[in-house]
């Protein structure tokens, strides 16, 4: 129906979870919402926090210092710290995306099978607007430590099925994805990345302080991966370090513009250390303030 499905969990709880630590579905017409306090530790083995909306917005707001640990001892192809997903068919307005999630300084998540081991097609953090306009808005304050182990794992994930826009923006921290047996065997995402932000068509804007490692083998791979496959500009601008296996940054579109603005140090090393592309009439500039190592040109 139209009611708001709504979880709310009060600051310093502790949630030893099963599979889902805090829900908050809506399959009717209504809002889903879901509010965790500061200082809430949460411990399941597929979804930290889980927000969906079959046609209207899905909001995650996360408080400071919260800490997720999820153990996939199940062994299935669904381990992710916070999601929130909407099938809203298009934005309320500018601004107010489909998808919003929210969270506050000092978040922890960390993700494995339980025992160290990989946690294949795991997420951090993951936004996905699947309405025909819908978008996606993540944004995470300071103090930010993902610790992903899993090929094919992403730390920070933002999509767009349709031509809605995805916009990005982390603070300061780390993001460490390590995949251990060079063996994807989720395919939940086409690669590994720190950050990654697709849209059919929409605009892609990433903004990160954030120190990135990315470890996925000799798996596809990159710190931070823009991509609109349509007529939408993609613009990333990087103040954290970035260490990769394959591409440092990855920025790709078709008619819309390409902008990559980096002022830290990369290094790529299978892959460029900067890969814009255009494949179409837009244009492409990187402007990088810091040196590059890789094994490609840049």
């Amino acid at each position: 129906d139209a009611n708001t499905a709504v979880a709310v969990i009060g600051a310093g709880s502790s949630i030893p979870a099963g599979t889902v630590g805090v829900s908050a579905p809506n399959s009717g017409t209504g809002e889903a919402a879901t509010f965790i306090g500061a200082g809430v530790t949460i411990d399941p083995d597929d979804y930290g926090s889980f927000t969906s909306s079959a046609a209207n917005d899905a909001t995650a707001s996360i408080g400071s210092g919260v800490t997720i640990v999820v153990t996939n001892t199940d062994a299935d192809t669904t381990a992710v710290g916070v999601y929130a997903t909407s099938g809203q068919a298009a934005d309320d307005s500018a601004g107010d995306e489909s998808v919003e999630i929210t969270i506050g300084t000092n978040l922890t998540v960390t993700v494995d099978d339980g025992a160290a081991g990989d946690a294949d097609g795991a997420a951090g953090v993951y936004g996905f607007a699947t309405g025909a306009d819908g978008g996606v808005g993540i944004e995470i304050a300071n103090g930010l430590n993902i610790d992903l182990t899993g090929n094919g794992a992403v730390g920070v994930a933002g999509i767009a099925a349709g031509t809605g826009d995805v916009s990005i923006t982390t603070g300061t921290g780390t993001i460490d994805v390590v995949g251990l047996d060079n063996t994807d065997g989720a395919g939940n995402f086409p690669g590994s990345a720190g950050i990654g932000a697709i849209s059919t068509s929409g605009d892609i804007l990433i903004q990160s302080a954030t120190s990135i490692t990315v470890d996925n083998g000799t798996l596809d791979a990159a710190g931070i991966y823009g991509e609109s496959a349509g007529a939408g500009s993609v613009t990333v601008v990087s103040s954290g370090q970035i260490l990769s296996s394959d591409t440092g940054i990855g920025a790709e579109a078709v008619d819309g513009n390409v902008v990559v603005n980096s002022s830290a140090f990369i290094s790529a090393f299978a892959g460029a250390g900067i890969n814009a592309v255009n494949d179409g009439t837009g244009d492409t500039s990187v402007f990088s303030t810091a040196s590059i190592t890789s094994v490609q040109s840049n």
